[in-house]
């Protein structure tokens, strides 16, 4: 009776190894449970990832830089309103109004004057800034390349009013003098035609309207 006990017990135990897993020789490694191969495999991914994390961050932050950077671009594009645009264009030259009065200004060797543009009838206001005498004459178009009645001169033959027209004929050092004509619409060249003053560079050119 007792025998028949044991064989029973033993073969049960036989019949129980497979399901509960036989014990380890001594000093083997223990066989992870299903729980910890699934811990260690967790913190393995974690590791790779964070890993990756470090090694691709220098490379986000140019790509989040430039999308920043195309962002702002195509704001800045889209939203300039088309009638600001309008606004802030400038505004166009006004018209140069032709001059009724010009300031001219004389000396070794240079003309001024303050406008280029006259009026039919203007005045002209000649001051002699220099040390020698001056004069004031004016002809139509461009006398440059002629020659004059003395060596020096250049031609008056197309002096405004003809040989008796008006002009200044001597301004002293110091002083103005006024000259006032009406011109027909043109081109015209005033000078000082004293000998060598007009190739010295004291002439202006200017438009009648």
């Amino acid at each position: 009776m007792a025998t028949a006990i044991k064989e029973r017990v033993e073969k049960s135990h036989d019949e129980l190894d497979p399901l509960i897993g036989k014990t380890e020789a001594p000093g083997a490694s223990p066989i992870p449970t299903p729980a910890q191969q699934v811990r260690e495999v967790g913190r393995s991914v974690g590791q790779d990832l964070q890993i990756a994390f470090y090694r691709s961050f220098p490379y986000m932050v140019v790509i989040l830089g430039l999308g920043l950077v195309t962002m702002f671009g195509l704001w800045a594009k889209f939203s300039t309103h088309p009638q600001a645009k309008a606004i802030s264009a400038p505004a166009p030259a006004h018209r140069i109004l032709p001059a009724h009065s010009v300031k001219v200004v004389e000396g070794e060797m240079f003309l001024h004057t303050s406008a280029t543009q006259v009026a039919g009838k203007v005045t002209f206001h000649v001051t002699n800034n220099g040390g020698m005498h001056h004069e004031f004459v004016i002809v139509s178009g461009d006398p440059a390349g002629t020659k004059g009645d003395e060596p020096g001169r250049v031609s008056e033959r197309r002096h405004i009013g003809g040989d008796e027209g008006p002009e200044i004929g001597d301004i002293r050092p110091g002083q103005t003098k006024s000259l006032t004509v009406r011109l027909a619409p043109g081109t015209y060249t005033a000078m000082c035609n004293l000998p060598g003053h007009y190739m010295a560079g004291m002439h202006f050119k200017f438009v009648v309207a």
